[in-house]
């Protein structure tokens, strides 16, 4: 097991160094904010990254239809992209339900040694007592919740105000293998994700942390989704079943689905919020809106369930094969990509670094003898390819470099050796000709 290969493994797996790191960059979430301030009208601003999760949890509560599952990846998802910001190379891994958190055996306990390993204690998760108690240390200095404030969220209905209080209780027994099994074993999606989530009620109760609603002001309560992503990846990554990594076939019978919930329909056409608009209405009815993807700061980019970045499953250490989901496609014909239009079979293309971040995170493209060169980045806001440099058909190249020879050829080169491809070597063969630039 390497640290910051991107594999979410089973918690108890992991060295407790590695845990350790978990819990403290959960504890830097309470410490980061999104715009605004508390007395920002009408939408409160300044909540911290981790009391926004409590926010949209209840501002959408996506329950008990065929929205359960890819929501609650696209929120595991996003937690664990935060948790990244602070540490490049955490995973958000899982708790292994079938197993008891307070006594886990075969764990890892650092150091070589393996034995049995209490997830519930002041060195990560918090108390598991067998009634509803606080949840301590590390959690309340930390302030995920204030026992002393008189502006507590319950009180103020304000997601930047902390909860008066975090509960969390264990008691009862692990979910037996056999409903894995049971899960894993579903033909199609509605029947898989009925049961899956069925065991996932029953896991809140083995678990209590405060109620369905109130849940996700409990660190812990990511441990548990992780474990119902996995499945639910584990269940897409069977090889013999690879219509299940198509946006198009994944979720039927259910693909296009009606499906009445309380006082809501889900579809899994619908746009997924708050990340699509910031603008949700609760399976009880009520309207929410959820900065910063509502107004004023309206970072909100509409997607459905079928986005290739929702169906493509996570790395887990127990899927069956490495899944391959397209991110971006064009058919044939296609128009191209970023405005360049990939309409001559001379076309050459390859990845750039070309802001020196580090990072290969835009794409340039060219048509040799034409003087045709773009660079093209995806906003990282609207998801939208566009050009950062563009020369047509014909153009005139590139830094000096005509690229009027149907020999030419480019790429990408670390030029100071900082571990940058943020170059570009331009040459034609058979003449001598060479330009990095």
């Amino acid at each position: 097991m390497v640290l910051g290969d991107g594999v979410r493994r089973n918690i108890a797996s992991v060295d407790p160094f590695e845990r350790e790191l978990l819990r403290d960059a959960f504890i830097e979430l309470n410490k980061k904010k999104f715009p605004g301030i508390r007395t920002d009208i009408p939408v409160p601003g300044g909540v911290t990254y981790w009391f926004k999760q409590d926010e949209i949890h209840q501002a959408t509560h996506v329950h008990k239809g065929p929205e359960f599952l890819p929501w609650h990846r696209e929120i595991v998802n996003r937690v664990e992209q935060m948790l990244r910001e602070i540490n490049p190379q955490l995973s958000l891994h899982y708790w292994d339900w079938t197993q008891d958190p307070r006594n886990i055996s075969d764990a890892n306990l650092g150091g070589g040694i393996i034995g049995t390993l209490n997830l519930f204690t002041s060195e990560f998760m918090g108390n598991g007592p067998s009634i509803p108690l606080p949840i301590g240390e590390p959690w309340e200095s930390a302030k995920f919740y204030d026992n002393q404030t008189t502006l507590d969220r319950d009180s103020t209905n304000n997601p930047a105000d902390p909860p008066n209080l975090v509960e969390r209780s264990v008691e009862g027994v692990p979910s037996p293998v056999e409903g894995d099994i049971r899960i894993l074993g579903e033909n199609d999606y509605a029947a898989m994700r009925r049961s899956l989530e069925e065991v996932h009620d029953s896991m809140h109760g083995f678990v209590a942390m405060g109620g369905p609603h109130i849940s996700f002001r409990d660190p812990f309560v990511f441990l548990l989704h992780s474990n119902v992503d996995r499945i639910f990846a584990r269940w897409q990554t069977d090889p013999v079943h690879p219509q299940r990594l198509n946006p198009d076939t994944v979720y039927e019978p259910e693909s296009n689905e009606n499906v009445p919930v309380a006082s809501s329909v889900q579809n899994l056409n619908n746009k997924v919020e708050p990340w699509s608009t910031g603008l949700s209405v609760d399976q009880f009815g009520n309207n929410h809106s959820t900065r910063p993807w509502c107004a004023p700061e309206n970072e909100g980019v509409p997607f459905t369930y079928k986005d290739p970045s929702i169906v493509a499953p996570p790395l887990y250490d127990t899927n069956l094969s490495r899944a391959f989901v397209a991110r971006f496609h064009e058919g044939d014909p296609g128009t191209g990509i970023g405005g360049y239009d990939l309409h001559s079979t001379a076309d050459r293309a390859f990845a750039f670094d070309y802001d020196s971040s580090g990072k290969m995170d835009h794409l340039v493209l060219y048509r040799p003898g034409t003087g045709t060169i773009w660079i093209v980045r995806k906003n990282p806001t609207t998801g939208i390819f566009s050009s950062v440099y563009a020369q047509g058909d014909p153009g005139t190249g590139i830094g000096g470099y005509d690229l009027h020879s149907t020999a030419d050829r480019a790429f990408a080169f670390d030029y100071d050796r900082l571990g940058k491809r943020n170059f570009l070597v331009l040459y034609r063969p058979n003449t001598g000709t060479i330009w990095i630039m």
